[in-house]
């Protein structure tokens, strides 16, 4: 019944089951890459479409208002009553002024621009970053706003004398950055939910992770592995013999995993141990006796850009047998190479329906590619994602 379900109504079981599952944050990362799988996206909450828990939509998985730290059950409900019964909020000034502070405080507030439920609001198409910013560094005006016009906000709330004289975002002096937004939107969430800081390498983390974290209990004791993470934890401690080692909680796009940089390789590689920070990783595998949890002991790691210079000797074009692949491949796959002249290696990968490769062909070294961002970018907007891999 439950395969059923998952393979009839994913959505919708993917959403309950986040819903059941809102405490582990662990669960919930294997879920959304679950979701991945399917083509179903989880998307942030939004004062727009949130509801309370998770929610299956057109677009997507929502992400209730519940799951927001600092955001409590009582504010999330009167966030979602308000919206029903006075229509979408149309900037971060008509929230403050429309809901009840004593339930949506200043934190609540903070936690809801922090985590991008105020993205909807941005109608003026400023980048996310810049509007996230402006709103955050606005709610200290926009709530004294609401409370200059208790009393009259629910009456005149949607006059156009009030929205005429709405103040406007004032331009934050300092902008997130990418890994800045999705380290702060984790911080209230739990989890990456718009993105995730592994994302630019998601087609190295395809081609060379011999596993993924959520499955890494599967393998066996001193199984070898080379894995990509992004770290999102550091435990510095001193051995017995007064060593220093560190316990590392690194990330990918299925989970987590603690891996344990023992002595020499600490002070080999403590330098690129730095928190936030993409990195790749080879070791081996070891199982906890009691709970048979896994983890690993790592051998040699070094950051996650250098990963294309020591590996790469050949760039893979995957392309589909069952007619799904766009009409004039292979005039648009030169075009594309014609554009990305280089010297590794390409090939072109025939797949059939279950993504096996039925044919496999060299091309000639003429047609010899950069291995970079712009390459993947290009042929991804044309044949989409997971259409192309590196191979050592």
């Amino acid at each position: 019944q439950t395969a059923y379900l998952k393979a009839h109504y994913t959505a919708e079981f993917l959403a309950a089951n986040m819903t059941h599952q809102m405490n582990s944050t662990d669960y919930i990362v294997q879920l959304i890459d679950d979701g991945k799988k399917f083509g179903i996206a989880t998307l942030p909450p939004d004062v727009n479409s949130s509801l309370l828990t998770f929610t299956p939509t057109d677009a997507g998985i929502r992400f209730g208002l519940v799951g927001i730290k600092n955001v409590g059950q009582k504010a999330a409900e009167s966030i979602v009553a308000e919206r029903m019964k006075n229509g979408a909020y149309t900037s971060l000034f008509n929230f403050t002024n429309r809901v009840d502070s004593k339930l949506v405080n200043k934190r609540a507030v903070e936690s809801l621009a922090l985590s991008g439920a105020f993205d909807s609001t941005n109608t003026d198409g400023v980048p996310l970053n810049r509007h996230r910013s402006d709103v955050l560094s606005s709610i200290e005006r926009a709530i004294d706003y609401g409370k200059s016009l208790v009393g009259e906000g629910g009456l005149f709330s949607g006059s156009d004398s009030l929205r005429e004289n709405e103040p406007r975002l004032a331009p934050s002096p300092v902008v997130f950055s990418d890994r800045e937004l999705l380290s702060k939107e984790k911080s209230v969430l739990g989890f990456y939910v718009s993105g995730h800081p592994l994302e630019p390498f998601h087609v190295d983390a395809q081609s060379f992770s011999s596993v993924k974290f959520s499955e890494l209990a599967d393998l066996k004791q001193g199984d070898e592995v080379f894995v990509l993470g992004v770290i999102v934890g550091i435990t510095k401690k001193l051995s017995r013999e007064g060593k220093a080692f560190a316990i590392v909680t690194v990330e990918d796009f299925s989970g987590k995993c603690d891996c344990a940089f023992w002595g020499e390789s600490y002070d080999k590689y403590k330098d690129i141990v730095i928190d936030e920070q993409p990195i790749a990783i080879s070791g081996r595998v070891r199982k906890n006796a009691i709970n048979d949890t896994a983890s690993i002991s790592v051998n040699e790691a070094f950051p996650i850009g250098d990963v294309r210079k020591k590996r790469v000797k050949g760039v893979v074009f995957k392309m589909a047998d069952d007619g799904s692949t766009p009409n004039g491949s292979l005039t648009k796959l030169k075009e594309i190479i014609s554009k990305h002249p280089g010297n590794r290696s390409s090939f072109i990968a025939v797949e059939n329906n279950n993504n096996a490769a039925v044919h496999h062909y060299k091309l000639p070294e003429t047609f010899s590619v950069a291995a970079d961002d712009a390459l993947i970018a290009d042929f991804e907007s044309v044949f989409g994602r997971n259409t192309i891999l590196f191979r050592s």
